[in-house]
């Protein structure tokens, strides 16, 4: 009986002894995993300013891109004191940037509008100035920028008619503020009288 006891006490020494480097492992375990836990939370707070940072950058940058685009508008000297290479370049990367940062090519070019209708006609880039517009005549609820190329190109291509209706949209829809609705209707009279009156 007393050896069952030594056996006994023995095995109750051992596993007190496995119990306490249980009980250790456990601690530093729980020691590594609270210290990782900590680092992986910085590293996330650490990656999302500098999402952050990286984001009001890519803004500041488009904007800066918008600002030279538009300072283009009623300014041929400006236009023309630079290639057309830059232009398409600059241009390109600003819807590029634009894209990045959630916007539409929509609402990009209403952003330029006027600017990329000078610029695309100046090189007689035609096609680009008509889609401009056009987009212009379906969201500007102010005025439409119609340049007399433009349109004489749009005339000879027979879609005239496409920028009519979207400024006519506009009216029977009215979208368009009371005050401005004349300023409207003549628009849609320069461009019958350039199409010949249809």
């Amino acid at each position: 009986m007393e050896n069952l006891i030594n056996k006994l006490i023995q095995r109750e020494k051992e596993l007190a002894v496995l119990e306490d480097r249980l009980k250790r492992e456990n601690q530093h375990l729980r020691t590594r995993y609270n210290n990782e836990n900590s680092a992986k939370n910085k590293a996330f707070g650490e990656r999302d300013n500098a999402l952050k940072t990286l984001r009001n950058i890519t803004e500041d940058y488009y904007e800066f891109i918008c600002k030279i685009i538009s300072f283009a508008h009623c300014k041929t000297s400006y236009i023309q004191y630079v290639t057309e290479d830059f232009w398409t370049t600059i241009i390109n990367k600003c819807y590029e940037v634009g894209r990045k940062l959630n916007y539409s090519d929509k609402e990009i070019t209403c952003k330029l509008d006027c600017a990329l209708i000078d610029i695309y006609s100046y090189y007689e880039m035609y096609d680009k100035a008509y889609e401009t517009t056009l987009i212009m005549a379906e969201l500007n609820y102010h005025w439409v920028k119609l340049d007399d190329k433009t349109l004489h190109w749009a005339k000879t291509q027979y879609r005239l008619g496409e920028l009519e209706n979207a400024i006519n949209k506009q009216l029977v829809n009215h979208t368009i503020d009371y005050d401005l609705r004349a300023e409207f209707q003549g628009y849609i009279d320069k461009i019958k009288s350039i199409r010949g009156g249809f």
